[in-house]
């Protein structure tokens, strides 16, 4: 009697400690950013940010996330070994009206009578990164012609380094 319950554990011990797989956890591809930003002069914290490049006409878009789910974006053209200051370029913010809305509470979009700059400081295209600074003037777009309408103005300065999908054909 006393072989086969040495017998069983044996069996037990081999099976649980012979059969375990060592968990092998597949991470995901390095997400970090850096996005730091001045709205007015104050930190703006962004929560997240990305890129994409559009192989097909030569696009990119940066856009970061901050506070009240506002979206800070830039586009503009990826010319093949050129960085420095764009002449083109857009930049807004979109303010939805919550978090999983698809309504605006606010537009701004680029002040054309003030000096807007966007710096391209370089493109790792190893890493499939971009990385510029800017100091864009934003102004409050009017959504409806019923509403009742200040003129607000935003000043947006920082720096990013994200990481861009290649998106396109």
């Amino acid at each position: 009697m006393r072989p086969i319950i040495i017998a069983y554990i044996f069996l037990f011990v081999v099976c649980f400690t012979g059969c375990s797989k060592e968990n092998t956890v597949q991470e995901e591809p390095e997400t970090q950013f850096t996005f730091r930003v001045k709205k007015n002069g104050l930190e703006w914290k962004v929560t997240t940010a990305k890129g994409f490049y559009n192989k097909d006409d030569g696009t990119c878009h940066v856009s970061g996330v901050g506070e009240n789910n506002e979206h800070l974006h830039f586009t503009f053209k990826k010319y093949p070994q050129r960085t420095g200051k764009l002449d083109e370029f857009h930049s807004g913010v979109i303010i939805p009206s919550c978090p999983i809305c698809a309504s605006l509470s606010a537009s701004y979009t680029l002040n054309s009578v003030e000096t807007n700059k966007l710096e391209i400081i370089g493109f790792d295209n190893i890493q499939n990164r971009i990385i510029g600074q800017f100091n864009v003037q934003l102004k409050r777009e009017r959504l409806y012609d019923s509403e009742d309408f200040d003129e607000e103005l935003n000043t947006y300065e920082g720096l990013f380094s994200v990481r861009y999908e290649d998106i396109g054909l």
